[in-house]
Order: structure tokens, then sequence, then C-alpha cells
């Protein structure tokens, strides 16, 4: 059984849910409930389980839905747990509760900046080099194309067309 759950996603965006299955081991004889709690250790309301109440009997697993809510949220990394009780009547199962912690991370989306935003040359004779430097101001990595105008010169060239600038 899975003891964590990791979560990815950029700002003003949901990574998706992710499903978990909870299962009965060992002569375990009825239904077992399964009640899931959840602590938040940074932020507020970005995780969600359901159903709150589940069934699991042997051979039939238990499905839990884990959502979380990352859009509004600003970049940086949050931690949770979720605690599974789980539940014969009023009689806990050994082992019970089990945890899951949960880390999401949620970074700033790519964005490319360039410097300096624009250039002029005054050539009489010979050839003047003049660098532009690309950076990635977010997160994750960002690819990037260049190319020049139809216009352009046939003396102007690019000395790189193409890159990946990570975050």
């Amino acid at each position: 059984s899975a003891t964590s759950a990791t979560f990815v996603s950029t700002t003003g965006s949901n990574p998706p849910a992710q499903t978990f299955s909870v299962g009965v081991s060992g002569s375990c004889s009825g239904t077992v409930a399964v009640t899931p709690t959840l602590t938040l250790s940074s932020g507020s309301g970005w995780l969600t389980v359901g159903p709150t109440g589940a069934h699991a009997n042997t051979g039939s697993p238990a499905s839990l839905n884990v959502n979380v809510a990352a859009a509004k949220l600003p970049a940086g990394n949050y931690t949770g747990t979720i605690s599974l009780a789980a539940s014969i009547g009023t009689n806990a199962l050994v082992n019970s509760p089990q945890a899951i912690s949960v880390t999401l991370t949620v970074t700033d989306p790519a964005s490319i900046n360039v410097s300096p935003t624009s250039i002029s040359a005054n050539v009489t004779t010979g050839s003047v080099t003049q660098a532009i430097a690309l950076n990635n101001g977010g997160g994750g990595s960002l690819n990037w194309k260049a190319s020049l105008d139809s216009t352009a010169p046939s003396w102007v060239t690019l000395s790189t067309t193409s890159g990946t600038l990570a975050g």
C-alpha cells in the first residue's frame, strides 16, 4: 500500500487527482469502514479526499480519490497527511490508523526573459558580435526557438536558434 502521494503543479492549474485502493488483509469478516482524516502542515484548503467514508471487504478494496486545489496557491512546497482509520462497527482494526503523507510542489510557469531587449550595430568594416542573454524566470523547463525576420539583412545571423532553459 502507498505511504505517500506527490503532486506537482504550476501556479494557476490543478494537478490530476490520484486514486488509492485500501484493501483488507487477513481473516477479516464483515465490512470494514475506512474513514479518512486530513491534516495540513502548510497552506489551507488545498487537499481533499473522498468519499468521506468508504467500505472494504476481503477481496474488494475501497477506492479513495485524492484531489489537490493548487490553482490559487502561490509557488512553494505544501505538505499534509491523510490518516485512514479502519473499523468494523465500533472496533478499530489492528494497525489502524495508517498514514499517507502528501507533498505538493507548486512552481511558477516558465517565463522567458531577454536581455538586452534591443540591439543596434554601427559597422563600417569587419564584423561585430552582440550577445543576447535568455533565462527562465519561472519554474519548469522552457524550450525556445529563435529566427530572423524575413526582412533581416543577409549579414545578420544567429549563432544558436534553439535550446532549453532550466527553471
